[in-house]
């Protein structure tokens, strides 16, 4: 059985795409990159968005964006499926930041 997705609209979109958003069943499969995400969060967990980005492009054999990453697991961390453990990460540049986990 897949985890659901959960549809969202941003503050700053017009009504009509909050009534797009209300209108899809939120029984959505995830995607493969949302799937693999979750995947390592609960072999590796907790992961910095740095991290996550290192084994995600490891997983898939190929190069992404950083934000591509980032913005599903924020996806997936709005859905409740991923939650923030706490900013004792580190990032490349040694300033703290949040590390996740599945939820």
């Amino acid at each position: 059985m897949k985890a659901p997705q959960y549809v969202f609209a941003r503050l700053t979109d017009p009504t009509t795409s909050w009534d797009a958003a209300a209108s899809i069943d939120n029984a959505v499969t995830l995607s493969q990159l949302q799937s693999l995400i979750i995947s390592l969060m609960g072999i590796m967990q907790p992961l910095t968005d740095e991290q996550l980005h290192e084994e995600v492009e490891r997983a898939f054999g190929r190069r992404f964006a950083p934000s591509t990453v980032r913005s599903r697991r924020s996806e997936l961390e709005k859905a409740g499926l991923v939650v923030g453990v706490d900013n004792q990460g580190k990032t490349r540049s040694g300033r703290a930041c949040w590390r996740f986990t599945k939820a």
